[in-house]
């Protein structure tokens, strides 16, 4: 849906369980109201829009206090929803669930006036005009992995959602010695390294954190920068650290905490994590060592594969993508014209068809008609921006496999505005093709040979 629509429009589970996206006609015409400009000048940035929105809804004397708090609902249960892809997109495939499962924990506003209180409305009410600057989508996002529906769900599935820095942020060495006893059962050398490793780290990061904390500048749990990888490293024994260099260092801190994360997963009454014996873990940190050391001088393949890597997340995001818009536009439709409209992007994107051909072929009777029904702008807005949202989450996460922790802060700038060209790009070339009604021969767009890929099999089932 498009960034205005999203205000007027309320994503949530219907009594059979199915996905359903309500359009608020009242909150419609309140928004238009409030905001003109997304009529002329284009849409204003959400921040600015909610900033407003929060001000009337937090205001008792406003008379528009309730219809304001009703488009911010609406606001936030798509970016709920958009949470739920993330946790399908991030952890789904391997610890076996879909957005489906997750849905029915966290979508369960109706703008009902009852004694129950939704999450949409919970997470409203929570956030302070002075977090601004956090960011209304990422206080959603954190609620979210604290509600407990949601964390008792992933739990069981195995998922502990806290990051590595806040679990050994939060483990003292007393209970790190025991839990690498008595859970891993790991030798006792290897206990003393890792009770040393921690140590240092607290020495580090953990200090210079609560340091922050105290000044009031506090900063989210990031990795470790390489002054503070190298640091942590000088603070070692040299037998330890005598040959590990930054890298080595942040892989050893992370196997650390994945000890930690698969103890608190147990513990909780969730999926025990997977083990590996002593020898796998010297082996396999012997191997990554070389594999280190060797990467220095590889950054050239890095960036090869950093870019397959990206194209290959690009097409599986585009594809989710897709599917979402379709769903949400079908939902705010009824028969015939699910079919209609089904049949006419397949005419349009797969046949080339022009839209006075596609009429009489899906039953309507003029040009404009067609233009109605398909909203081929809003479409592609709608593509582009959950396409972005889906890419941001997953490219983010993989460039720290080929970047620092600090380098991917300076850079994440770049790589959305980077990513974010590459996807206006493909949404311009696709109404290119439309507009010039290229012939057949001539080969169908990325964006036409997804969706008709899409398309295909949506018919078959």
């Amino acid at each position: 849906m498009t960034t205005g629509a999203k205000y007027w429009q309320l994503v949530r589970i219907d009594s059979g369980g199915r996905l359903r996206v309500e359009k608020i006609e009242e909150a419609k015409i309140f928004f238009e109201k409030e905001f003109p400009e997304l009529n002329t000048s284009g849409p204003p940035r959400d921040l600015e829009i909610q900033s407003k929105l929060i001000s009337l809804a937090k205001n008792d004397q406003s008379k528009d206090r309730v219809i304001a708090q009703i488009c911010l609902r609406c606001w936030i249960s798509s970016e709920i929803q958009q949470v739920c892809l993330y946790l399908e997109h991030r952890f789904g495939s391997k610890h076996g669930f879909t957005r489906c499962d997750l849905f029915p924990l966290v979508l369960d506003d109706t703008l009902e006036t009852t004694n129950y209180t939704p999450l949409s409305l919970k997470i409203l009410q929570t956030f302070e005009q002075n977090q601004a600057s956090l960011g209304l989508a990422t206080w959603i996002n954190r609620k979210i992995q604290q509600t407990q529906a949601i964390t008792a769900f992933l739990l069981e599935k195995g998922v502990y959602l806290a990051s590595d820095w806040a679990i050994l942020n939060d483990t003292k060495n007393t209970q790190l010695q025991l839990i690498l006893e008595e859970f891993h059962r790991l030798a006792p050398q290897e206990i003393e390294q890792a009770l040393l490793l921690l140590e240092a780290y607290h020495n580090v990061y953990l200090q210079e954190r609560l340091i922050a904390r105290k000044k009031g500048t506090a900063w989210k749990c990031v990795p470790p920068t390489i002054e503070q990888l190298q640091r942590i490293a000088q603070l070692l024994p040299k037998q330890q650290s005598g040959s590990i260099n930054s890298k080595l260092i942040l892989a050893q801190l992370q196997k650390l905490a994945q000890w930690l994360r698969q103890y608190r997963i147990y513990v909780r009454g969730g999926a025990a994590g997977s083990s590996e014996s002593l020898e796998n873990i010297s082996t396999k940190l012997q191997v990554e060592e070389q594999q280190l050391k060797e990467s220095e001088t590889e950054d050239e393949q890095e960036q090869k594969d950093f870019l397959k890597g990206y194209r290959e997340e690009f097409l599986k995001c585009l594809d989710v993508a897709i599917e979402k818009t379709i769903q949400a536009r079908l939902s705010l439709l009824l028969p015939p014209k699910t079919e209609q409209f089904l049949k006419a992007l397949e005419l349009l994107h797969c046949q080339r068809k022009s839209m006075g051909e596609i009429a009489p072929k899906i039953g309507l009777n003029a040009q404009y008609q067609v233009t109605r029904l398909l909203k081929l702008e809003d479409f592609r807005a709608d593509v582009q921006h959950t396409l972005l949202n889906a890419l941001s989450n997953c490219i983010l996460d993989t460039a720290l496999s080929f970047l620092e922790a600090d380098q991917l802060l300076q850079r994440e700038q770049q790589i959305i505005a980077a990513m974010n060209e590459d996807i206006t790009e493909l949404i311009k070339e696709a109404a290119d093709q439309v507009s010039t009604r290229r012939e057949c021969r001539i080969q169908h767009s990325v964006f036409a040979q997804h969706l008709c890929q899409y398309l295909q099999q949506l018919i078959k089932e």
